[in-house]
C-alpha cells in the first residue's frame, strides 16, 4: 500500500512507486469488510495478494 511514512525522512513510498503497482487502501477496506461480513467465522489473515479469491461472493 503506498504511504507517506516516514517522508519526513526520505522520499514516501507514495512517491516512489507507481500508482496500481500496489494494494489500494480501498481494496484493503473491501478485503476488511468482506472478512468481517462472513457469517460465523473467525479470520485470521488476509491475502491482499490474491484478490482473485473474492470474485464471485
Amino acid at each position: 500500500m503506498r504511504t507517506e511514512f516516514a517522508s519526513e525522512e526520505r522520499d514516501s513510498s507514495e512517491g516512489r512507486v507507481e500508482s496500481g503497482g500496489v494494494t489500494a487502501p480501498e481494496a484493503v477496506a473491501d478485503a476488511v469488510a468482506f472478512a468481517a461480513a462472513q457469517d460465523r467465522s473467525t479470520v485470521r489473515g488476509i491475502d491482499l495478494y490474491r484478490r482473485d479469491k473474492f470474485d464471485g461472493w
